[in-house]
Parts: C-alpha cells; sequence; structure tokens
C-alpha cells in the first residue's frame, strides 16, 4: 500500500548570476535530495535550525515555490507534473497555516472578507451561505462571530493564528502544511494554538505537516520527526525515538536536543556546543553537510555522502559501518 504522501529526491536550487554579463554561477541549494513519505492522519514533523531548508520545502510541497528536481506525490497524484487548473483543483485538499499570522492576513479586508474567499474561488456553496459558513467556521477555531466585521489589526496575535487556521480549514483540506505556526506567539498562547491544531487534526481527521525549530513542540504534537540540515535529511524518528535518552541518534539530532529547554532540571543533561557556524547552502561541505561541525567525524565523512538507510544518514549510525568492520 503506497504512503498518502511521498516526496522522492526533492530539490529546490535558487540559481546565482554574477560577472559582467549575468550568467548563472552557481546555485543556492535550500533543499538537496530529500525524500520521505506521510501516512494519512499522521502529524509528520520537520525540524532543523534556521536556514536548514524546512519552511522552503513546505511551500515546495504546495508549489508555492517551483522544485527543481524531484518528485512529490499526493494521494497517488504527481503534484510536479500538474498544470495550473489541476494544481487549483487539487489546493482543495492541500492547505498552508503561515508563520506569521499578520502578513498573511490583508489588513484592508474585514475577516468576513478574507474567510469568504475560499467559498468564492472554489464554489463551496451558494453565496447566500457564506456569511453562516464563515461565523460557524469563527465558532470552530475559537472566535466570536461577531469577528465577521472586523479587521486583522482588531486582534491579538493568537487571534490572528487562529483566523489564518479558520481559513486553512474553509475547503475542509485533508492535508496541512503548518510553517511554525506559533514561533512568532507568546509562550502562553503557543500552548493555546497547538491544543486546537491537536482537536482540530482529530475532529476532521487532517494530516499535518508541521514545521517547527523547537523540539518540545515537535515532541507534544508530532508521530514523527524529519531532522534536517542545510538541505538534507539528516534522520527520520518516531516520538517515542525522539523521547527515548537511551536511542542513539544523529549527532546533530542528539545537539539539537541538548539545545532545547528542559522542563525540569533535573533532567539537564550536558550541553553539546557545535563548533563554528552553519555553511552557506551555496557551497556545502563535501561528503556529509554536517562534517564541520560534527564532534565525532571521522575521515570518510569528509569525502562520501552517507545514505539514509534504517532511517539515519550517518557513517557513524548506519548498518554501512558495521558492514566495513568500523567500531
Amino acid at each position: 500500500m503506497s504512503s498518502f504522501i511521498r516526496i522522492q529526491n526533492l530539490s529546490v536550487f535558487y540559481p546565482i548570476y554574477g560577472g559582467l554579463l549575468g550568467r548563472r554561477v552557481g546555485d543556492v541549494k535550500a533543499v538537496n535530495d530529500v525524500s520521505f513519505t506521510i501516512e494519512k492522519g499522521e502529524v509528520l514533523g520537520l525540524v532543523g535550525e534556521s536556514g536548514c531548508g524546512k519552511s522552503t520545502l513546505g511551500k515546495a510541497f504546495l508549489r508555492l515555490i517551483e522544485p527543481s528536481k524531484g518528485e512529490i506525490y499526493f494521494d497517488g497524484q504527481e503534484v510536479t507534473k500538474m498544470n495550473a487548473d489541476s494544481l487549483r483543483k487539487l489546493r482543495k485538499r492541500m492547505q498552508m497555516i503561515f508563520q506569521d499570522p499578520f502578513s498573511s492576513l490583508n489588513p484592508r479586508m474585514k475577516v468576513g472578507s478574507i474567510l469568504a474567499e475560499p467559498f468564492i474561488i472554489h464554489k463551496l456553496c451558494p453565496r447566500s451561505e457564506i456569511e453562516q459558513r464563515v461565523r460557524e467556521l469563527l465558532k470552530i477555531v475559537g472566535l466570536r462571530p461577531e469577528s465577521y466585521d472586523k479587521y486583522p489589526h482588531e486582534f491579538s496575535g493568537g487571534q490572528r493564528q487562529r483566523i489564518g487556521i479558520a481559513r486553512a480549514l474553509a475547503v475542509k483540506p485533508d492535508f496541512i502544511v503548518a510553517d511554525e505556526p506559533v514561533s512568532a506567539l507568546d509562550v502562553s498562547i503557543q500552548s493555546q494554538i497547538l491544543n486546537l491544531l491537536k482537536t482540530l487534526q482529530k475532529d476532521f481527521k487532517l494530516t499535518y505537516l508541521f514545521v517547527s525549530h523547537d523540539l518540545n513542540v515537535i515532541r507534544y504534537l508530532c508521530d514523527r520527526v524529519v531532522v534536517m540540515y542545510l538541505g538534507r535529511v539528516m534522520e527520520v524518528l518516531t516520538r517515542e525515538q525522539l523521547q527515548n535518552p537511551n536511542h542513539k541518534m544523529h549527532p546533530y539530532t542528539e545537539a539539537l536536543i541538548s539545545a532545547a529547554p528542559k522542563k525540569h532540571p533535573d533532567h539537564v543533561k550536558k550541553q553539546i556546543a557545535l563548533a563554528g557556524d552553519i555553511p552557506s547552502p551555496a557551497r556545502p561541505p563535501s561528503g556529509c553537510v554536517f562534517h564541520t561541525r560534527c564532534p565525532e567525524a571521522i575521515d570518510i565523512c569528509k569525502t562520501e555522502i552517507p545514505v539514509l538507510e534504517n532511517s539515519v544518514a550517518c557513517h557513524l549510525r548506519g548498518p554501512r559501518l558495521k558492514m566495513t568492520g568500523g567500531s
């Protein structure tokens, strides 16, 4: 049985032009040869430092950014080869919640008009029923129906994000890309939005791709997590593996976990300090892209790109090390 969503060898490169003739002299490799699957009803987390390609990958999946290479399959349909008309029809099933709840809403439009747009564009119901549908949506996301006649600037950040969530729900999608939906919010509001997303996922049987740099958020919401670094997948973990202190993880994943805030002081372990800065995606290191900062790197890490085997792309953690007699 095939997966609900499959991303195969996906890359997103941004060209660099230079010289007197303005020729293409290189590429910024924002996403580089990424593959993973998402099962129906699953919440898959995408985690990594800023600039690792998480948000680019999420937008590329919906073709808000055009992929440079690779294939995307959604419920058996290849998204990457769809024309504009086919993609527009499919977008009823795929929606996005953006990171900034203010800039993603038109400040000149009232909330009622913002939420009415999906109904009008996709012809979901007669125009006479749209206002009632919008007011019902507002209730579902925890806002008063009177919010219909207000402008985005009249709401708090958390309330604006609820409006963004309502807009994504309007077309009754099967799949939602949530691009750091709580990172711009206060901590107390973050928990409310996360609980709302969790409730909606169960009530509407949604599948999420949840992008975040916060491992505590990922632990709470996600069934599995894809760890990215400099445009590549380092590891794919289940929630249980992420929470198991005895599970041997990729060195980069271990560093991320050590840097995450701990709820209890007795759980604090020695933080792993990574050397140097993240390399430029325009000139990624040879071999394993993490080897320049990895405290465990060996010679092979500098020359050979590790293959994602047994859910980890690491010469020190994967099965190949055992085959070659490494220790």
